[in-house]
């Protein structure tokens, strides 16, 4: 992200030359409370909707099932009319949660008034620890710039994954944000300052890991691959891949990423317990795939490798649904039943509608979906492509 790259730089040498110590120490700014205008914005209710208790946030009293309340977004708690106006002049905060739901109103802002200010795109998501970590160092910077009549605003260009988690990142900000909604403004900034144009793959990984250790060489291939397949190309696209260690120490960090030709959060770096959090990684190894705006595509990367290889990338819903209608179409030629030397019995060819599904293949150890051959006995099952078909004129010859 090279715009939030150069805002960072930007404010480190502000800071390094304007008295660092005082930034980090400094007191909070009074609050600043709502217009009349804001004030109007927030929804209006009857006491009987209230879902969060009927006292009041303010006055801490009942609040009677006919009488009108001021809804607080983000939190959901009332206010009688009369506490709202007298406690959101001068507050924008709930008194209960002191969530802050300036970020929750859409206030509209002309263009024009940023005109002669310095202006910081901040391109940046909830879900990611170093920009949750960094937001706090830009607001100190932010508030300290305007106290001294800087003239200095900022923009929040997102890259959440779903409209609540940008309300709720965006409440903690005291400046503008390009609106959720506008994808357009949005795409046409990452363009402009190529902040975005990769997909990335986050693989879940350790050294002890014998899954991990025997899907690893199949990801570098495909790995080399889609770079390969992508370099022609004039469109701007590109594919990484970040390794995240669950390994116990640093020499079997060492030892597995040295078979690697990717990137690497450092060992033990708390980002990756995090992200580990964050994406609901129950076992390993795991490949997330993020899309070129920094939203999750898939966390079935690994087996969307295992059963297309290269042919994934970049692994969104509409190029497995065209890569699952093609499997089908290729599934019409194969035969009906066949006999893997790997196991005795006769393996019946079957898909999601005939009683198949997701499955580890006996052979090669690794998750498939869709179509497979399976034994209607015992339960065997392999990938199409697994099957080394048993040559019974061979057999016997001999």
């Amino acid at each position: 992200m090279s715009a939030v790259f150069l805002v960072y730089i930007c404010l480190l040498w502000y800071a390094a030359n304007n008295n660092q110590t005082e930034i980090a120490s400094r007191k909070q700014p009074a609050e600043k409370g709502l217009s009349a205008s804001e004030l109007e914005m927030l929804p209006k209710i009857t006491g009987r909707e209230l879902v969060m208790g009927t006292e009041c946030a303010v006055c801490l009293e009942d609040i009677e099932s006919e009488q009108p309340v001021r809804l607080v977004p983000g939190c959901n708690h009332g206010f009688h009319l009369e506490c709202a106006d007298a406690w959101l002049s001068k507050h924008s905060v709930c008194p209960v949660t002191s969530i802050n739901f300036l970020g929750y109103l859409d206030i509209v802002v002309e263009v024009s008034e940023l005109e002669g200010k310095v202006v910081g795109l901040y391109f940046s998501a909830n879900w990611y620890p170093p920009c949750r970590n960094f937001t706090q160092i830009l607001i100190d910077a932010y508030e300290h710039l305007n106290s001294n009549a800087c003239n200095f605003e900022v923009v929040f260009v997102s890259s959440d994954e779903d409209l609540n988690a940008f309300n709720n990142y965006r409440a903690l900000m005291p400046w503008l944000s390009i609106p959720f909604s506008d994808l357009e403004t949005k795409k046409a900034l990452d363009r402009k300052f190529n902040v975005e144009g990769k997909t990335v793959g986050l693989f879940f990984s350790a050294q002890w890991c014998r899954p991990g250790v025997k899907f690893t060489p199949k990801l570098v291939s495909v790995y080399h691959k889609i770079k390969q397949m992508l370099t022609p190309n004039a469109n701007d696209e590109d594919f990484e891949i970040v390794f995240l260690s669950s390994d116990c120490d640093q020499p079997g960090f060492d030892s597995y990423f040295n078979t690697m030709p990717w990137l690497a959060l450092p060992f033990g770096d708390p980002t990756i317990k995090s992200l580990t959090k964050h994406f609901d990684v129950q076992g390993i190894p795991c490949l997330i795939i993020l899309g070129p705006d920094g939203k999750t595509i898939t966390k079935h990367g690994r087996s969307l490798i295992n059963l297309y290889q290269e042919n994934a990338y970049p692994f969104t819903e509409a190029k497995v649904d065209l890569l699952e209608k093609q499997m089908d179409e290729e599934a019409k030629n194969l035969p009906r039943s066949e006999y893997h030397v790997g196991h005795k019995h006769e393996l019946t060819l079957v898909c999601q509608e005939t009683g198949g599904g997701p499955f580890i293949c006996c052979d090669c150890d690794e998750q498939g979906s869709g179509w497979a051959y399976q034994c209607l006995d015992c339960g065997y099952e392999v990938h199409p492509k697994c099957i080394r078909a048993v040559d019974f004129g061979s057999m016997l010859e001999k």
